[in-house]
């Protein structure tokens, strides 16, 4: 049996950010022989647009300068053999479950993107947001805090491990090992 765990990333992503974000995960500017083998669950072809798009119609506040317009979060397990080990259709199963998860917690019509890469060493999906929940536009109506983040990745590691149960939850924070809250399993 091969021992991994699931991961779980976030990015906070300004204005300035969007462009080379769509740039990175459209690998327009990067050659890679096997970049044919990415594929989107959610397909943006402007990533700004969509985002101005979104604001206008659920936000009528001015957007600040330096507002986080999106937050992009990554999805994928601790070793490749975990996936290689998968049968056909696990692979997909486990993207497609990452994007429920995160639809069920910001809502589908956040969701600006998300894309399956597979042309680097492990594969992984990352799923931009907007976030913007009841006419506010902030980070802190989805991550609060380091305590959220880590219950986000808890029920994560819960959600996922129903499809996945040789999946093994993974320490998170050294400052939580230490207070003896989160250990992982054997």
């Amino acid at each position: 049996m091969i021992t991994a765990y699931p991961i779980l990333k976030f990015s906070k992503r300004k204005k300035d950010d969007i462009k080379k974000m769509e740039l990175k995960n459209k690998r327009i500017e990067i050659l890679k022989e096997n970049k044919n083998l990415n594929y989107d669950l959610v397909k943006c072809d402007d990533y700004m647009k969509f985002i101005k798009n979104r604001i206008n119609e659920g936000y009528t506040r001015k957007v600040i300068k330096n507002a986080i317009l999106c937050v992009e979060v990554m999805f994928t397990i601790s070793a490749k053999e975990y996936f290689d080990s998968l049968a056909p259709g696990e692979e997909e199963l486990f993207f497609e479950k990452s994007l429920e998860f995160i639809e069920n917690k910001v809502g589908e019509e956040n969701i600006i993107f998300a894309t399956v890469f597979k042309d680097i060493k492990v594969p992984s999906i990352h799923i931009g947001f907007i976030p913007l929940k009841d006419n506010h536009l902030r980070i802190r109506n989805f991550l609060n805090d380091k305590y959220e983040i880590i219950d986000l990745r808890d029920n994560y590691y819960f959600f996922i491990k129903q499809f996945f149960p040789n999946l093994i939850q993974n320490i998170v924070y050294k400052s939580a090992l230490k207070s003896g809250e989160y250990f992982s399993e054997n």
